[in-house]
Formats: structure tokens, C-alpha cells, sequence
């Protein structure tokens, strides 16, 4: 994901990212990131009136592989959030990761990959 759109989301929900977070993404998946960071930040921020438990909630990475989204969390998930994660990791399953066009996952040299025809990585 470009510095811009990371710089973004770093402003946008610093308590889910801190003021420096590497989103280890392609660009078509800013769509998808935005949305689950959107819902995060609002599952978060309807814990409990406890401060400490809020600020334990946060993200700790951000990537793909096997070609779908990969979240942590930095503490144990409530089921919320489990779910949450778990519907926009089925969304990055059919959309392009530079793009964010519909797509399907691809193997190419080893490596998988959520791509649309456009963006097919050369067969292996």
C-alpha cells in the first residue's frame, strides 16, 4: 500500500494503528482496509468504559498471504471482531490486489495471489 493511503489510516484511527503502521497490502485492497478499519475502530470503541482495555485493543499487523488479507490483533479478539476480520478476509479472497477489481486467487511461481485478468501474474 502506498505512503499516502497508510499515512491516511494511521491519522484516521490511531488507536487502531499508532502514528507509524506498515500495511504490508497492494493498493486494490485500500477499499477493504478502510471499511474493517472503520468497523474496528468502532467495535473497539464500544468495549467496556475501561481505558486500559480499549488501548490493548489494537492492530499489530496487516498483510496478505495465500493471497487473502491477514489480521492480528494484539490481544485475544472478541467474537465481534473475529467475525469482522473474518468477513473482509473473504472480501480480499475476490478482489485484485492492485487494482480492487473483482478477482480470484492465482498461483504463479510458487506464489498465490488475488488478481484480476488484468493483473494475472505469469503462469509458472
Amino acid at each position: 500500500m502506498n505512503v499516502d493511503k497508510m499515512d491516511f489510516l494511521c491519522s484516521r484511527y490511531p488507536e487502531l494503528y499508532g502514528e507509524k503502521f506498515y500495511f504490508e497490502v497492494g493498493d486494490g485492497w485500500n477499499e477493504i482496509i478502510q471499511s474493517m478499519s472503520a468497523d474496528l475502530f468502532a467495535l473497539v470503541s464500544d468495549l467496556p468504559d475501561n481505558q486500559q482495555l480499549r488501548a490493548d485493543h489494537y492492530v499489530g499487523e496487516v498483510k496478505e498471504k495465500f493471497g487473502e488479507l491477514r489480521v492480528c490483533m494484539n490481544v485475544r479478539e472478541t467474537d465481534e471482531i473475529t467475525a469482522t476480520i473474518g468477513k473482509f478476509m473473504a472480501a480480499s479472497r475476490v478482489t485484485c490486489d492492485v487494482c480492487g477489481g473483482v478477482g480470484q486467487r492465482r498461483r504463479s511461481h510458487g506464489w498465490v495471489s488475488t488478481r484480476c485478468n488484468v493483473h494475472e501474474p505469469e503462469k509458472s
